[in-house]
């Protein structure tokens, strides 16, 4: 669910952020990743409702890591003398899957986690 959030982001960002420079940088809004978050969250009981099957940091931690993603890009940031591209999509078996989990979702008794 991790990658389906931040394949949805990608594609919003791409999209708002082109109605944005086409409004000349003032009438849309620029994109963000919290902006994102909460448009997904306002759509997903109709369209996703799986995504209520995981917990939630599976579909907000994307977000925060997108945001980064794209301020890294505009800011001309490096990794190993390269420039960073544009976020790309993630796919199955070609990414890292993994996300957050929150201290609120975890139970500690003892020495093991429960």
């Amino acid at each position: 669910m991790s990658r389906f959030a931040w394949n949805w982001g990608v594609v919003a960002w791409q999209k708002q952020y082109e109605l944005w420079v086409d409004s000349g940088k003032q009438k849309a809004l620029k994109p963000s990743g919290m902006m994102l978050k909460k448009q997904l969250n306002s759509v997903k009981k109709a369209d996703f409702p799986w995504m209520y099957e995981v917990t939630k940091y599976a579909s907000q931690q994307p977000f925060i890591f997108l945001n980064r993603a794209w301020s890294d890009f505009f800011k001309k940031k490096t990794m190993n003398g390269k420039p960073v591209g544009k976020p790309r999509f993630k796919r199955k078996g070609k990414s890292i899957d993994s996300f957050y989990v929150g201290g609120d979702q975890v139970v500690v008794r003892g020495r093991y986690r429960s």
